[in-house]
């Protein structure tokens, strides 16, 4: 074979393995992901206990070369009850219904390895929790709560709180579908104080190109 065929054969060679390898890591490596969730959340009150409900959202995850940048935004749909003091009541709790559960947050995200198409990560980062509503309930006589049972309430209607999480993704080129766990601490300072609020979430993320400046 003539010199100049065989470098010929061997640059298309190793263009194509440096194409081969760049496909392969593009998937994850230096990308912008957009995607939706749906999925179920263990929340509770002294007063009901626990219970899981349905929740939906969306999330961004700018990735590097082992992790990157995670955020989200989910709505939690519930109607349970907690109580708060109020020595005009009997027993001296006022009953609280509570409706929904909104959280904005974001994490650092690492994940140094892939197993084939799957890819575990790890993030730990913070969540700013939202009650969309607390209403207190009027007491037997019909008496409504006062205003420093209101202040209680709307005190404790919102709670930012550290945040962890557990996923794996499996990739199909740009596609990859994916399932996490997320937790948050419980705070005494917060209406849903039973044990900490534990999200587990199934959903699909699209790369839409690369997070880095060209």
């Amino acid at each position: 074979m003539p010199l100049g065929s065989i470098i010929r054969a061997l640059s298309i060679t190793a263009l194509l393995a440096t194409a081969a390898q760049a496909q392969e890591s593009r998937p994850f490596r230096n990308s912008w992901f957009w995607g939706a969730k749906v999925g179920t959340m263990s929340v509770g009150t002294t007063e009901t206990g626990r219970t899981w409900a349905p929740s939906i959202g969306a999330e961004w995850l700018i990735t590097r070369s082992a992790g990157g940048l995670w955020a989200f935004a989910d709505h939690t749909s519930f109607d349970i009850t907690t109580g708060v003091s109020d020595p005009s009541v009997s027993g001296g709790v006022r009953a609280v219904e509570l409706r929904n559960l909104r959280r904005f947050g974001f994490a650092a995200v690492v994940s140094p390895r892939a197993f084939g198409i799957l890819r575990p990560y790890a993030g730990l980062g913070m969540s700013l929790n939202v009650i969309g509503r607390a209403r207190a309930v009027p007491d037997s006589a019909g008496n409504p709560a006062g205003s420093s049972v209101q202040t209680a309430i709307e005190d404790r209607r919102s709670r930012a709180s550290a945040l962890g999480l557990l996923g794996v993704q499996a990739q199909f080129s740009r596609a990859a579908l994916f399932t996490q766990l997320t937790a948050t601490p419980a705070s005494t300072r917060f209406l849903l104080n039973d044990g900490p609020q534990v999200g587990w979430d199934v959903g699909l993320r699209y790369n839409f190109g690369s997070s880095v400046a060209r």
